[in-house]
Formats: C-alpha cells, structure tokens, sequence
C-alpha cells in the first residue's frame, strides 16, 4: 500500500525559495528605512548636549535613528537581490538597532523621561526581526527550510492526479442503495396483512359483508 502524499513542503529549498524569502524582506526593510531617517533627520529632534542620563539617552537615540535608517536602506537594496547574505546584514543590523533603542529608552525612563518607555515598543519589534532574519539565513545557509515556516515561502503542492482517493466501504448487506434508479419488488414474500384480511373475509357471514355494498333503490321511479 503506496503512503498518502501530503501538502507540506520538503525540508530541501531550491534557489528560487530563499530568493523569494529574501526579497519578502525588502519592503519591510524600506519602511523601516523611511520611518528611521524621517526622524532622524527631519523630525526637529534636537540633539542633546548636556551630560545627563536623559540627554545621553537622548544622543544615541537620535544616532541610531540616523545610523539605523542608512543602514535598513542598504539592507532594502541588498535584499532587492535576492542574495541570502542579505538577510545576515538586515538581521544583525536591526538587532543592533534594537538593542541601542532599548539601551537608550532605559536612560532616558531612569532619568525622569517616563514618556520615552513607548520607544520600548520599537525596540522589541527591531530586535525580533533582527533574530529571525539570523535564524532564516543560518538555515538557508545549510540548505534547510527555517523552522517555523515562513509565510514568505511558496508552498509546494503534490500534483492531483497523485493523490489517492479515499477507500470506500462496501454498502451493508440488505441496505438498498439510495441513488439507485430501479428498484426491485419481491412478490415471493408473504404479507401479513393480506392474509389477515382474507381470513376475516372467509370467516364473516354472507348477509354482514353485503350490508356494506350500496343498496338498490326498492321502489323505482315509473316511467
């Protein structure tokens, strides 16, 4: 008896697979980009000079939005390659973002700036994509599939014709078959009924039996 084929897709990648993945991760990569060097550069941050924890926290966040964002653009171009290597730049790039955002949102959270905190949020997001970008090109590296799947990834499908149909049960004996079209009439089988109603009619007198047939008419009309 032959497996059952199933839909999950091989362990082994081809070419074609981790180029899609890769470019998966440019417009992610572009956006971070954008949102990096917009306020960096053009938000009106000013950069703090003075040597308290909050202005140090201050000085490497705006770095690291402008250094951040140069190199999520170069990280946009190069996954726009397709080239696995791609992926090793923009993980160990936005792991490097994250833990400096992070760093610097402590500084500045310990120093008073409690409204900083919300910069945590970017922190975590910068530092999980940087950690699975790590872990993608370790196992295209190998020539594995990363593990979970990434929704970037085509699906392979087994082609329809190979998979078998599902085993049917033989129909039960005595159960008639619903979709027929004939049907089969036994007369050989005795009917109950029938037989009872022919013993009451051969035991019923004569006269009771003619008292239901319709009457005549005794006195006929004259012509």
């Amino acid at each position: 008896m032959q497996p059952t084929p199933t839909n999950h897709p091989p362990d082994h990648l081809s070419p074609d697979d981790v180029a899609a993945r890769v470019r998966h991760n440019t417009a992610s990569a572009a956006i971070a980009a954008a949102l990096l060097l917009y306020f960096g550069f053009a938000s009106g941050y000013v950069y703090p000079q003075a040597a308290g924890m909050f202005d140090a926290g201050g000085r490497i966040f705006i770095r690291t939005l402008q250094i951040g964002g140069c190199a999520m653009l170069l990280s946009a171009v190069a996954s726009y390659t397709g080239l696995s290597l791609a992926l090793l730049f923009d993980g160990v790039g936005s792991l490097l973002i994250g833990l400096s955002l992070a760093v610097s949102t402590l500084l500045m959270v310990a120093d008073g700036g409690g409204g900083s905190i919300l910069y945590g949020l970017f922190a975590a997001m910068f530092v999980i994509a940087g950690v699975r970008n790590i872990r993608d090109w370790a196992a295209f590296s190998r020539g594995l599939r990363p593990s979970p799947f990434s929704s970037a990834l085509p699906v392979t499908r087994e082609p329809f014709d190979q998979v078998s149909p599902p085993a049917q049960s033989p129909i039960p004996r005595g159960v008639a078959s619903l979709t027929s079209v004939h049907a089969v009439v036994r007369t050989d089988i005795p009917n109950p009924a029938s037989d009872i109603d022919d013993a009451i009619a051969d035991a019923a007198p004569e006269g009771f039996l003619a008292s239901f047939a319709p009457q005549k008419e005794l006195n006929p009309k004259n012509d």
